[in-house]
């Protein structure tokens, strides 16, 4: 959960920031076009001398893995965001704050969703996988013990388990898109 939260903050204000700067964007997209090229378990050793050796640098890595869908989604939005919007916005005299959560945020809402849908699947991706390859607690790591220690039974109960628990979040999150869209309509 954590990682899915530092994801999608990060990723929205990364969003808005290569949005609002042209110059930053020219500067990152390169990075985000290819981030997924981009082995994030090499950087592990690094997050341990930084973080510490705790749980927060595979909490890190699923940031790693989710930060990115939500920029692009955010952008993404942003970018499909018609500028009669941010006209009008500017012709009422609205301020800023008024502009953003009123006109601009119900406008984008859709990308931000598929933003968080993608960026929850990521994150819990890539944390189940930093625990399976590098912790030694968590839902990877159980079932990375018990795959080592020849426990089919416990290594397919706990497989299953996390099937459950991805497959639960995707339906949460469905029924949230749909409501939230359809008070939108």
């Amino acid at each position: 959960m954590q990682a899915l939260s530092l994801a999608v903050v990060l990723g929205m204000i990364g969003g808005a920031l290569m949005h609002r700067f042209g110059r930053l964007r020219a500067v990152l997209q390169p990075v985000v076009s290819s981030w997924y090229a981009v082995p994030v378990f090499a950087f592990y050793p690094m997050l341990i001398a930084l973080l510490g050796l705790n749980q927060r640098p595979v909490v890190a890595i699923g940031t790693l893995f989710a930060v990115v869908v939500m920029a692009v989604n955010t952008l993404d939005g942003l970018d499909r965001l018609p500028v009669s919007v941010v006209k009008s916005a500017r012709l009422m005299h609205l301020s800023s704050a008024r502009t953003v959560f009123s006109l601009m945020l119900p406008a984008v809402l859709p990308a931000l969703i598929t933003g968080f849908k993608l960026a929850a699947t990521y994150a819990f991706i890539g944390v189940i996988a930093a625990e399976f390859i590098l912790s030694t607690q968590g839902l990877g790591h159980a079932i990375a013990y018990a795959y080592n220690d020849f426990d089919m039974r416990s290594m397919y109960a706990l497989m299953l388990l996390v099937l459950i628990l991805s497959g639960a979040v995707q339906l949460m999150l469905l029924l949230l898109e749909r409501r939230v869209l359809l008070h939108r309509a």
